[in-house]
Order: structure tokens, then sequence, then C-alpha cells
């Protein structure tokens, strides 16, 4: 595992680092029963590794996205004088040349981490009414305990601060939090080993795709 904390997020470098990988938001396409082969994303990931990496014109960014990434930084700032944890900001976290994960933070000794959100007021205040880590970003809670072996506790953060109730809603996840993805309920630990053999699987069928593939290439075989 290799950690790039001098890489900033939404940069050319950024998107060079997770060409190939699956990521956090990726990281749901390797849940559920079908062979792996048969997954879209076993072709995207692929063909990203047999291409050149392609970084696609920053398009525009709205008031809305900038005014995210300044909730988002005051969250985090929250969330370390709530639970006395400095969280350092990472670009991307490798956890092999196929995987990993780009966290919202990410404690010196690596054993926290922080997911943050700041979404509208509707959502928020049912985060905050339910209490549980809701199940569209489960995957990519999983995801960072895959990445983080020693990742004890993950903090789910939403942060709206026109809610006068609770501004800040913080959720500590550990590898014993149960839920349910698809149509498994598991541990949040079980879920992650189950994640990690997914991309082994992923990236074995890669190599022998590959293999079959520059075969035919060279015997000039017709496809």
């Amino acid at each position: 595992m290799h950690i790039y904390y001098d890489i900033e997020q939404k940069t050319d470098e950024w998107f060079n680092l997770k060409w190939g990988k699956i990521s956090g938001t990726s990281s749901k396409d390797l849940f559920g029963a079908k062979k792996i082969k048969d997954l879209a994303v076993f072709d995207r990931i692929m063909g990203e590794k047999s291409s050149e990496v392609i970084i696609e014109e920053k398009g525009f960014v709205s008031l809305a996205m900038e005014n995210g990434s300044i909730l988002e930084e005051r969250a985090r700032i929250e969330l370390q004088a709530e639970r006395g944890i400095e969280f350092l900001e990472a670009g991307f976290i490798e956890r092999t040349l196929t995987h990993g994960h780009s966290p919202d933070g990410i404690s010196k000794d690596k054993k926290y981490g922080c997911e943050i959100k700041a979404p509208g007021l509707k959502a928020h205040n049912s985060y905050c009414r339910l209490n549980v880590l809701p199940k569209e970003y489960a995957p990519q809670v999983v995801n960072m305990f895959a990445c983080v072996d020693t990742l004890e506790s993950l903090f789910f953060c939403s942060y709206n601060p026109n809610y006068k109730r609770m501004q800040l809603f913080v959720l500590e996840i550990t590898r014993d939090y149960e839920i349910k993805i698809g149509t498994k309920t598991d541990t949040i630990g079980n879920h992650a080993k189950h994640l990690i053999n997914r991309v082994d699987e992923l990236e074995e069928g890669i190599i022998d795709e590959i293999e079959i593939l520059e075969e035919r290439i060279n015997n000039k075989t017709k496809f």
C-alpha cells in the first residue's frame, strides 16, 4: 500500500493514478454474483490498462461544487475537534496496481479515516434521523477498509451548516458494523475481504485475457 499525500484530488496526476483501477465509486460494480468477466467494469479496467491515460478536459466547476469542497474542509476541521484526531488529506491510496481509494482524510497512524458528504437539507435530515450508513455509500466505506488493513474506524460525516439541529452528523463505522450490500447482509470487515477477493479475480482475469489476446495477435488469428 502506498499513500500519495502530495497529490491533490481532481488533478491530472490524480486521474493518472486512478486510471485502470477499481476505486471508491466503482467498487460497487464488483459486488454481486456475476462472474468477473461478465461485468462491464472488467472491460473498462482491461481497456484502460491496454491504453494510454486519457484525461478528459476539465468541465465547468459550478458554485455548488466549489461550495461542496469548502464545506467538506469545514466538516473535517470540526470532526478533528470533536474526536481529537488529526486527519491528513491525501490524493490517493494505492493498494495494488488495480485497486485504490481516494480518501477524504486519514490519520497519521492509519487507524482512522473519514468519508465526508455535504448534501442538501433533505438528505442531511435523513442521515441525522435514521442514524445509519446510507446504503449508497456502503461500497465506498467498504473500499477504504479493504485498501487500508490497519484501519480500525471510519467516520461517515454529513455536513450542512443550514441545518441548525445538527450541522455535523458523525457515524463511526468499524469492521464489525453490519450492512446490506446488494442481497447480502454482512459485516464491513467481511464485505472488505470479499471485495479484495473480487479485485484479485479481476486482476487474474485481465492477465489471462491479455495473454489470449496477444496470442491471437501474434498468430494473426481472426477474431
